[in-house]
C-alpha cells in the first residue's frame, strides 16, 4: 500500500518540465501576467501584443484564430483539445497559459508543440486531468520579475521589457509575483527597449522599474550564480524607500550595458567581481556609496556617476572613461590595499565632490598619472552635459594630449596625443594630434551607436591604452 501511495503522489505532481531555452519572454505594461507572454520558433508570434487571442480583441494577435477560452480539456497527457479555440498552425511555437478547471490546475506556462485540428494541439509536457481550463493564448505579461521565478524558466531565454512612459511599479520585494522584484540566477537577458526589438538596441527611452512608496529592503534587478544573467538598456528607480538597491550582480562574470541606478539607499549598483558595466549612470542615491565594485576583475567604462548624497564610487575595480561629480563624500573612494591600490586605474575626471576627487591612497598607484587641476572646469559645458574639452590654459588645455602614460609607447617609436578624461577634442582639418574619440554619456544624454571602442578586457588581466587620470576638485 505504501508503495502504491507513493507511486500515486508522483503520477499525480505537477510536471514542471523545462520550456525551450530559446524562449523570448515580453512584459509590457498593458499585458496581464495570466497571459501566455513567450515565442519560440514557426508559428506566429502571439505575446508582441498587449491583449492575448480573444472573439472581438484589440491590440491582440488574432480575433478568430487561436482563440483564448475557458473550454480546454486535459487528459494526463501532452494533448490540450478546444471545441472553441480554433487552432491554426500559427500556433506552434507560442507560450500559452493553463489554470484551473475541475482538477483545479495550477497556472502555468507551456510551449506549443504541434497541431493536430483545429481543436486539438500538443504542448512540451502532460497536463493534469481537468475539463474547463482557462487557457489564454498570445499576449505580454505585466511584471518583469514574474517570468525569473518560473518553475520552467531556464537558461538562454530573453525576457524584453518594453518601454512606457508610467513606471513598471514594484509593489513587492518577493520574488514569483505580479509586481515583485527581478532575482534569476539563470543565464538569461533582460533587455529594455522602445522602438527597436533587438539586443544591442540603442532607443533613447529605457523602461523604469521603480518601488512603491513602502517597499522597504528591496533589490529592484539581482542577477546571481550560479548562471551569468545580463542587464541591458534598464532603470531602476529605488524611489528613495528604505534600504533600497537598483542592481546586485554577483554573477560568474558578466557584461551589463546602459543601466541607470537612481535614488538608492542601499547602494545604486553594486557588484562582485569579474563584472563590466558599460555607459553606466548612477544618480540620486544617499546612505551607501552609490557605485560599488569588487575586487578583483570589475570594469566601469564610459559610466557616470552624479548628485549622490554621499561618494560616489567605491571599490577595487577599474574606472576607464568615467566621470564622477557633484557628490558628497569622493568622487573615487577605493579600497585602500596594497592589491587594490594597483589596479585601480582611472582614466576620466572626478570634480565639485566634496571631500576631493579620490581617496590619497591612489597617488601610490605607479600606474596612474595625476595631473591636479584647480584653476577651473575643464569642460565646455558641463551643466547643459558637453563634457569636451575647452581650450582654457590651465584648464581644459592643460588635459590635451597629456595623458604621458599612454602617449609614450614602451619601443620609444610611436608617439600618441592622447587627452585624459572620457572625452577626446576634435582638431581642425587637416590636424593630427589628437587621440581617437570616445563617447561619454552626458546626464540626460544617450550613447550613440558606434562612437566608443571597445577595450580589451579578461578576468586575468586589461589592457589599456590610456592609464591616466585628471585628479582635482574642479569648479
Amino acid at each position: 500500500m505504501r508503495r502504491l501511495s507513493i507511486l500515486f503522489l508522483l503520477l499525480s505532481a505537477p510536471v514542471w518540465a523545462t520550456i525551450s531555452s530559446s524562449t523570448v519572454w515580453e512584459v509590457r505594461q498593458n499585458g496581464s501576467d495570466t497571459n501566455g507572454g513567450g515565442y519560440v520558433s514557426t508559428g506566429t508570434d502571439y505575446s508582441v501584443n498587449a491583449n492575448k487571442n480573444a472573439s472581438g480583441c484589440s491590440a491582440c494577435g488574432s480575433a478568430t484564430d487561436n482563440l483564448s477560452t475557458t473550454d480546454a480539456v486535459a487528459a494526463g497527457t501532452t494533448t490540450i483539445t478546444s471545441a472553441s479555440a480554433n487552432f491554426q498552425t500559427s500556433i506552434i511555437g507560442n507560450i500559452i497559459y493553463l489554470a484551473g478547471g475541475t482538477g483545479s490546475l495550477t497556472g502555468t506556462w507551456r510551449q506549443v508543440t504541434a497541431r493536430a485540428s483545429t481543436t486539438s494541439i500538443t504542448v512540451d509536457a502532460t497536463v493534469a486531468t481537468g475539463t474547463g481550463i482557462t487557457m489564454n493564448i498570445g499576449g505580454a505579461l505585466a511584471s518583469p520579475g514574474i517570468v525569473s521565478a518560473m518553475p520552467n524558466f531556464a537558461s538562454g531565454m530573453i525576457i524584453y521589457v518594453k518601454y512606457s512612459a508610467t513606471p513598471y511599479a514594484i509593489t513587492s520585494a518577493s520574488i514569483g509575483v505580479s509586481g515583485g522584484v527581478i532575482q534569476t540566477g539563470m543565464t538569461v537577458r533582460y533587455i529594455g527597449y522602445d522602438t527597436t526589438r533587438t539586443a544591442g538596441n540603442t532607443d533613447a527611452n529605457r523602461p523604469t522599474l521603480q518601488l512603491a512608496s513602502g517597499v522597504a529592503s528591496a533589490t529592484v534587478i539581482t542577477l546571481t550564480t550560479p548562471g551569468t544573467p545580463t542587464g541591458y538598456n534598464l532603470i531602476a528607480d529605488c524611489n528613495g524607500q528604505t534600504t533600497s538597491r537598483g542592481f546586485n550582480i554577483n554573477s560568474s562574470y558578466g557584461s551589463h550595458a546602459r543601466l541607470k541606478a537612481m535614488n538608492c539607499t542601499n547602494g545604486g549598483i553594486v557588484t562582485a567581481s569579474g563584472q563590466h558595466l558599460i555607459h553606466v549612470e548612477v544618480a540620486g542615491c544617499s546612505s551607501q556609496v552609490a557605485l560599488q565594485m569588487a575586487y578583483p576583475g570589475s570594469a566601469c567604462v564610459n559610466c557616470e556617476i552624479h548628485d549622490n548624497s554621499v561618494t560616489g564610487a567605491n571599490g577595487g575595480g577599474m574606472f576607464i572613461n568615467t566621470l564622477s561629480y557633484n557628490n558628497t563624500g569622493r568622487g573615487f573612494e577605493l579600497i585602500a590595499t596594497a592589491n587594490n591600490i594597483n589596479s585601480n586605474w582611472i582614466t576620466g575626471a572626478a570634480y565639485n565632490n566634496t571631500s576631493g576627487y579620490a581617496h590619497a591612497n591612489l597617488t601610490g598607484n605607479p600606474l596612474t598619472s595625476i595631473l591636479q587641476i584647480t584653476a577651473g572646469s575643464v569642460f565646455t559645458n558641463a551643466t547643459a552635459g558637453d563634457f569636451s574639452l575647452n581650450n582654457i590654459a590651465g584648464r581644459g588645455a592643460a588635459l590635451r594630449a597629456a595623458a604621458t602614460l599612454s602617449n609614450t609607447f614602451p619601443r620609444g617609436l610611436t608617439v600618441g596625443y592622447r587627452d585624459i578624461g572620457a572625452a577626446q577634442h576634435q582638431d581642425p582639418a587637416g590636424g593630427g594630434t589628437s587621440g581617437g574619440s570616445y563617447t561619454f554619456v552626458g546626464k540626460n544624454e544617450e550613447p550613440k551607436e558606434g562612437s566608443s571602442p571597445v577595450i580589451p578586457y579578461s578576468a586575468g588581466g586589461v589592457a589599456v591604452l590610456a592609464i591616466a587620470y585628471l585628479a582635482g576638485k574642479l569648479s
